[in-house]
């Protein structure tokens, strides 16, 4: 129960961050919204992270997780790279053992679309092992985590290895 009730609190103040990032982009709050691209806000709210949550290690690294994910899914993969990697740098919360795998897979990602091929490569490699490793000892995962995860890794190393083998 007492866990329950710090993981509403995180996602609580998630949530906060997420609407506070919102309201920069409305025009009747801030009036050179209009200007401002979307990515630039997010860049802008996510330089505020490290001071806005630095009682709450959990929470920033919810954020920065979030944050790091928004920014690839916009194309901001370099950017990306330094949210994801704070995130790992933050210990993680007990409820999900997967929650780390699929950042290290998520900073794999923006190095391969940054065009850090060989680097993707033995990161997915090494992270797929583990992967299999952390399966077959029997780590607890709800719905098949560790079969998605898996499946993720296979996909990202086949993009790779694609990739690469159209650059040669």
């Amino acid at each position: 129960a007492r866990e329950a009730r710090r993981q509403a609190e995180i996602k609580t103040r998630v949530l906060d961050f997420t609407d506070d990032l919102f309201r920069r982009m409305d025009p009747e709050l801030h009036p050179n919204a209009r200007q401002t691209s979307p990515l630039q806000v997010l860049k802008q709210s996510a330089a505020s992270i490290g001071t806005r949550f630095a009682d709450d290690p959990a929470a920033e690294r919810a954020v920065r997780i979030s944050i790091g994910n928004t920014l690839q899914g916009m194309g901001g993969f370099a950017e990306s790279i330094e949210h994801l990697n704070r995130a790992l740098a933050i210990e993680a919360s007990p409820g999900d053992p997967w929650e780390t795998t699929r950042i290290e897979a998520n900073l794999i990602t923006a190095t391969w679309r940054i065009g850090k091929l060989d680097e993707a490569l033995r990161n997915v490699q090494k992270l797929r092992a583990q992967a299999v490793a952390a399966i077959a000892a029997g780590t607890p995962a709800r719905d098949n985590q560790g079969k998605d995860v898996l499946l993720a890794l296979d996909a990202l190393q086949a993009n790779v290895l694609q990739q690469l083998g159209d650059s040669s």
